[in-house]
């Protein structure tokens, strides 16, 4: 087990997850399960049962939902690791999910595929329940407000009302180029929606009719994440740097570099980003100008470089890549925090 320990960040447990070709952090303080044996901690090591690499994961009451190239999604569970669930169906690869639930609704598990369907399952009988044609492949999946929204290779989205599974409109956003990923936000009462591109740019839009309200630019190529917190999205992308933008005025506020490869994952853990990276290193970025902490690393290689911006430290952990097929698990374990805004 590796943990690491910043002053900088909240008391939580954070996993990172990383594969061949993708990286994903998974939160697991999000993951408010009141079901018995919820609280029984994580186990610390490798999920092993895809054949193919692991394009998205999900953590939803006590389990960790991957999918894959190998077409299926699995869910394992989070302290034995083992394989309890198999979602079969899809005709190629799955590269994303989503595992819906709340007031008012059932909970559902939702995955896109290059096979340009979305199929939604019973979590409980692994049934399928419906299953959703588009006109391109299926990228991403983000949901907000009982609304299910699917990014396409053709640079559409289209929602879905997670209530009845049935269509609510689509919105012609970046074609041809990609959508890549997806996030919201909230603007006074308009809800936003940020739909990340292939073309580079970050388009912001209202939330139920898809009008354009602002572009955000500045990188220079795909842009694979995006992080909202409070006013900015913070954005990763393949020109192996990060991108904070005021998501209202679309000003660039900063942008870290450091990054070897693309960036494929971006997290906010209190005055701290966290990033993964393809170039297999784990950074952590200070976000505020105050003096500097240690950071305390154990069983894991490290290294802190010279800062790129006036008012970051960038601390680099090299991991192990695993082979496609597999995932690993590294626990965080950081010390308490009082509030901080960014």
């Amino acid at each position: 087990m590796s943990t690491l320990t910043h002053p900088g960040i909240s008391t939580r447990t954070f996993g990172v997850e990383l594969t061949c070709g993708v990286s994903v952090f998974v939160d697991l303080s999000l993951d408010a399960s009141s079901e018995p044996g919820a609280d029984d901690l994580p186990s610390v090591g490798m999920f092993e049962g895809h054949q193919e690499t692991v394009n998205a994961m999900q953590v939803h009451m006590g389990l960790l939902y991957t999918c894959s190239g190998d077409r299926t999604v699995r869910a394992f569970s989070l302290v034995s690791r083992e394989c309890v669930a198999v979602f079969e169906g899809h005709s190629t690869k799955v590269n994303c999910l989503l595992v819906s639930s709340g007031p008012g609704l059932q909970q559902r598990l939702y995955s896109g595929s290059s096979d340009q369907t979305i199929r939604c399952y019973n979590l409980r009988s692994r049934q399928c329940l419906d299953q959703f044609s588009l006109p391109d492949r299926v990228l991403c999946l983000h949901n907000r407000w009982k609304v299910l929204y699917a990014g396409l290779a053709n640079g559409s989205v289209v929602t879905f009302s997670l209530k009845t599974n049935k269509q609510l409109d689509v919105f012609e956003c970046h074609g041809p180029r990609a959508v890549s990923c997806l996030a919201t936000a909230q603007e006074g009462a308009r809800r936003v929606l940020l739909v990340g591109s292939y073309d580079s740019t970050i388009s912001i839009r209202d939330a139920k009719s898809g009008l354009l309200l602002r572009t955000l630019e500045g990188h220079t190529k795909t842009v694979l994440c995006m992080k909202v917190v409070n006013d900015l999205v913070f954005s990763g992308s393949s020109d192996q740097s990060v991108h904070a933008h005021n998501i209202h005025t679309g000003e660039l506020v900063r942008i870290y570099k450091g990054h070897g490869h693309a960036v494929t994952v971006v997290a906010i853990l209190g005055k701290v980003m966290v990033t993964a990276c393809l170039d297999k290193l784990v950074r952590v970025y200070e976000l505020q100008v105050s003096p500097l902490s240690s950071l305390t690393v154990e069983s894991m290689n490290y290294r802190s470089v010279p800062s790129l911006q006036p008012h970051c430290r960038v601390y680099e952990l090299q991991v192990s890549l695993l082979s496609p097929a597999h995932c690993r698990v590294y626990e965080l374990q950081v010390s308490p925090l009082s509030p901080a805004s960014l």
